[in-house]
């Protein structure tokens, strides 16, 4: 009985002090360059013989003068400049990040893949993760993959809307 308790309270101890700390790394919530490029998975809430392989990164921003979004597709080497970027941005508490921000998108990320085979009448491309942009142009969320519990990460990184554009708009 006495070596049980003493293993609780071990367990409970390193719990307490090693245990999660509720925030999230840049480079641990962003898909990386390296997973893109490597991405084959099945999706097993959809029954399909066929596996998902990396399409497609579109940017989405606001152009001056004009009442629709334009979208633009970023190569890799651009990604990667964007995910280096933000890779040692800290999340921050969601709890504190005022959700009006987001009524409004400065711009977004979007990370799509595709069934390995087409198949007739199926859509072609599906979306894997997407990081948005709210108003105030410094504070951005990354949709969680596969957390239905609380699916953004929230991050503030100055000025990121316009080192983004400059990223992929020279």
């Amino acid at each position: 009985m006495l070596s049980f308790l003493t293993a609780v309270g071990i367990a409970l101890f390193l719990i307490m002090t090693f245990g999660p700390t509720g925030s999230y790394v840049g480079k641990n919530t962003v898909l990386s360059p390296e997973a893109l490029e490597s991405l084959n998975f099945r999706d097993s809430r959809i029954e399909t013989p066929f596996k998902y392989v990396f399409d497609r990164i579109e940017y989405t921003f606001h152009q001056e003068g004009r009442a629709k979004s334009a979208v633009k597709i970023i190569g890799m080497d651009e990604y990667e400049s964007f995910y280096l970027l933000t890779s040692s941005d800290e999340s921050v508490d969601d709890k504190r990040v005022d959700s009006a921000l987001f009524d409004e998108i400065t711009a977004s990320i979007a990370i799509y893949v595709r069934q390995e085979k087409e198949i007739k009448g199926e859509p072609s491309a599906r979306l894997l993760q997407k990081i948005e942009v709210g108003k105030d142009g410094s504070t951005y969320r990354v949709e969680l993959i596969g957390s239905a519990e609380n699916p953004w990460a929230y991050f503030f990184h100055e000025g990121i809307s316009g080192k983004i554009r400059s990223l992929f708009i020279p």
